[in-house]
């Protein structure tokens, strides 16, 4: 299922986030008070693959994660699919970019605050026992050169408090090494 790639983590109470590899014991939270979460690009969501998308990732256990290059349109997508909620952005076209949060309900965190910025990035915040996470989902695409949602990336971060505990998940099409323009250096 991760042939083009993906990452999973866990957040466990009251350490910082740490990587872990698959595989993870499927429905792992559901005894456990570890927020699993992932992300990965599903290069679609339509014509049935969130829903496949959403079952592999009840599989492994994920609690919540960010779906990229969804490309779902016109507010048209599954809103609940295998013990999962969906929110996701409206993409530019039926062949690019879109993002999704897809999230379970458990007594060990809460989903708040849900927002769209654009077609490629959404935020919401992340609550587990007392903290509180500030999260970003986005879809950088190669194509673009405009920075569109980059710019919409910054304004999220920039909203949030200085010394909250950020994550930012997604599809990030960025060459640090070989920067493709004097604005990307």
């Amino acid at each position: 299922f991760f042939a083009r790639g993906g990452a999973v983590g866990i957040l466990r109470e009251p350490t910082a986030t740490t990587m872990t590899t698959i595989p993870i014991p499927p429905n792992a939270s559901k005894t456990s008070t570890d927020v699993r979460f992932g992300t990965y690009n599903i290069q679609s969501g339509r014509n049935g693959r969130l829903e496949t998308c959403l079952r592999a990732m009840g599989q492994m256990g994920l609690d919540w994660g960010i779906l990229t290059e969804t490309k779902l349109t016109g507010g048209i997508y599954t809103r609940f699919s295998s013990d999962y909620h969906v929110f996701a952005t409206d993409a530019t076209s039926a062949s690019q970019g879109g993002v999704a949060l897809f999230y379970r309900e458990t007594p060990f965190f809460s989903i708040e605050s849900v927002r769209r910025h654009g077609p490629n990035c959404l935020s919401f915040q992340l609550v587990t026992g007392e903290k509180r996470h500030h999260v970003a989902g986005i879809y950088l695409p190669p194509s673009d050169t405009d920075h569109n949602a980059l710019e919409h990336l910054i304004q999220v971060v920039d909203t949030w408090p200085i010394g909250c505990t950020p994550l930012v998940l997604g599809d990030l099409n960025a060459d640090l090494r070989t920067p493709r323009t004097e604005w990307a250096a």
